[in-house]
């Protein structure tokens, strides 16, 4: 089979094509934010940060794109700290992320549970029609 073409991809509203716009246009919004564990430990840090989904995309397509599933975290605390991160290798690390997170962010972490499992329909050149044009894919759908 031949390798689609640019254009055939466009006309495909879940092709890679789309997934990738609707993730840079999502995430975009969230870099140079200040990290939002730093902060809570009164440390200044901006440098990186990128947004850090609390129910994984893999698991849930629906908030893939709602910003109530998410964090602003520094890459210390997304990937490489020894103490406290989201993506770390050490079971022990990531449980400290998440016991932080329960204590410091507890109306998003009980809100990421509660919602884990919300089904909305619809593709990735919708999503990222709706982020660009201001809306989450939840506010685009409470005004449908």
């Amino acid at each position: 089979m031949a390798k689609r073409t640019l254009a055939q991809k466009k006309m495909m509203p879940n092709s890679g094509y789309w997934l990738a716009k609707a993730d840079e246009a999502f995430m975009v919004q969230f870099r140079g934010l200040p990290c939002e564990f730093c902060e809570k430990l009164g440390i200044e840090h901006t440098e990186g940060t990128c947004f850090h989904h609390v129910i994984a995309k893999k698991q849930s397509k629906s908030l893939r794109y709602d910003k109530r599933n998410g964090i602003v975290l520094c890459p210390a605390h997304h990937k490489w700290s020894n103490d406290m991160a989201a993506h770390s290798d050490s079971v022990f690390v990531v449980q400290a992320w998440v016991d932080f997170f329960k204590k410091h962010f507890e109306d998003r972490y009980n809100w990421c549970m509660s919602n884990g499992r919300l089904k909305y329909r619809f593709t990735y050149r919708e999503a990222y029609e709706a982020i660009e044009a201001g809306l989450t894919e939840y506010a685009r759908r409470q005004h449908d």
